[in-house]
């Protein structure tokens, strides 16, 4: 097989890339949100991101799958309502999403703290009872 290394030009590169778009059977979220308006739906994803993790924790412990002191979860509720209001503020404001990462990044880490304070908790209660 001989390989050819001479430079393409970018009208063959765009060709090529077209084709492989379109011969591409299998349909990632990669692939399909590429194709996209992403800031359409830019706002709904962090909804769902940062909702998520609260409502399923609550499906859990409802469920018995958690303990009841994993409703301490439920403290960090403020900065996900905060943050859902920067996030709908970015539309009128270019500037109220600039540090939205870095909040997100904290709240994450205060929800996967509380989630290891409860399992430990839980832990320490049923080696103690």
């Amino acid at each position: 097989m001989k390989i050819n290394l001479e430079p393409v030009s970018s009208q063959k590169q765009e060709t090529v890339i077209e084709e492989i778009k379109e011969n591409v059977t299998e349909k990632t979220l990669a692939v399909i949100v590429n194709g996209m308006n992403v800031q359409l739906y830019q706002k709904d994803i962090y909804y769902i991101e940062v909702f998520f993790p609260i409502i399923w924790t609550i499906v859990c412990v409802c469920f018995g799958k958690l303990p009841l002191y994993a409703l301490l979860v439920l403290i960090s509720i403020k900065m996900v309502i905060n943050n859902c209001r920067d996030m709908k503020r970015y539309s009128e404001d270019n500037h109220a999403i600039d540090h939205l990462d870095e909040k997100t990044a904290q709240l994450q880490t205060i929800s996967s703290g509380l989630i290891i304070l409860t399992t430990a908790i839980t832990i320490l209660i049923e080696q103690l009872f």
